[in-house]
């Protein structure tokens, strides 16, 4: 799962994620090969070997995805349903709240007075000078997502389910596990 935190211009990645999955392969054939042939319950250890070939299987073919999109040209557009995608997982629309005038209040009251003597002076220095700076369009913050913003959306989201996925097969294995022994 932490093929997700490589960077990609390191060319790694597809090469971890191989390792990993044929490591499993070969620990599955080892594990098989000590099983006797006859045995009616199939182990639990099994069972388990085999989710983590799927999961692994999963990570590949996320990697792969994912390093396509990140190496497409950066002047190809951006489909507006990934556009969408990245706004929600991202909160850009949430971090765009403006406070209002209550919370403003209550954040002036907790700074000190150097603090707000300061701040009295750049509001009124910049409202002097007109030297406000222009507030990005909905429509330009748009334009400057790009592909690879795009596959990083896509990392941080693929390494919390992946560890999500893992983290829920060693648990069901455990409980498993405990639960056979008595």
């Amino acid at each position: 799962m932490l093929v997700f935190l490589l960077v990609p211009e390191s060319g790694e990645r597809i090469a971890y994620c191989i390792t990993v999955l044929l490591s499993i392969a070969v620990f599955v054939t080892i594990v098989s090969a000590m099983l006797p042939r006859t045995s009616k319950p199939v182990p639990i250890i099994s069972f388990t070997l085999m989710i983590d070939i799927a999961i692994s299987s999963a990570i590949t073919v996320m990697a792969i995805l994912n390093l396509r999109i990140y190496n497409k040209d950066p002047e190809s557009p951006v489909p507006k349903w990934m556009i969408a995608i990245y706004w929600i997982l991202t909160c850009a629309l949430s971090r765009k709240r403006k406070m209002g005038p209550l919370e403003m209040r209550k954040l002036f009251r907790k700074t000190s007075t150097a603090i707000r003597i300061q701040i009295v002076k750049a509001i009124s220095k910049a409202e002097n000078d007109n030297n406000f700076e222009k507030q990005p369009t909905d429509l330009t913050v748009r334009e400057s997502i790009t592909l690879k913003n795009i596959s990083y959306m896509i990392d941080g989201v693929a390494l919390c389910l992946v560890s999500l996925a893992a983290i829920g097969s060693f648990a069901v294995f455990m409980i498993i596990v405990t639960g056979r022994g008595k």
